[in-house]
């Protein structure tokens, strides 16, 4: 890895931080949709740092699901239940951002803000370990 792409993965990290912070407030505010949908960017980022991490670049979310699943859960360095919350995160975005498919409860909601934090952790560590 080098420095530039050093300095990338610490800002889509930082972003991904950041969209978590939105999305704890939104949930204790009562907008639950709203706080998917910032979690769901939450784990897009992180994953987008991992995936640079290896020099991956994805032009489409459903891109960079199937990439995290190749990369990492299909060669065992991910658990599949910490990538599948990239995947239903996703689709409950969809959901959220488009008024179709599951209704985002307060529980929904916080469930995928606490698993975002764990997915977020295993992106910094498997990338720590690339270094």
């Amino acid at each position: 890895m080098q420095l530039s792409d050093n300095k990338e993965i610490t800002l889509l990290f930082h972003k991904s931080y950041e969209k978590l912070s939105v999305a704890e407030e939104l949930h204790k505010n009562g907008h639950y949709e709203d706080a998917v949908s910032r979690s769901y960017y939450a784990l897009y980022y992180a994953a987008k740092a991992l995936l640079s991490s290896k020099g991956i670049i994805t032009k489409t979310h459903k891109g960079l699901i199937t990439q995290i699943s190749d990369h990492y859960v299909n060669t065992g360095l991910m658990d599949h239940q910490i990538w599948h919350t990239l995947a239903y995160a996703e689709s409950l975005r969809e959901s959220a951002d488009y008024g179709t498919g599951e209704q985002i409860t307060e529980e929904i909601s916080l469930d995928v803000i606490e698993e975002s934090k764990k997915f977020i952790q295993i992106c910094e560590i498997l990338v720590s370990r690339q270094k």
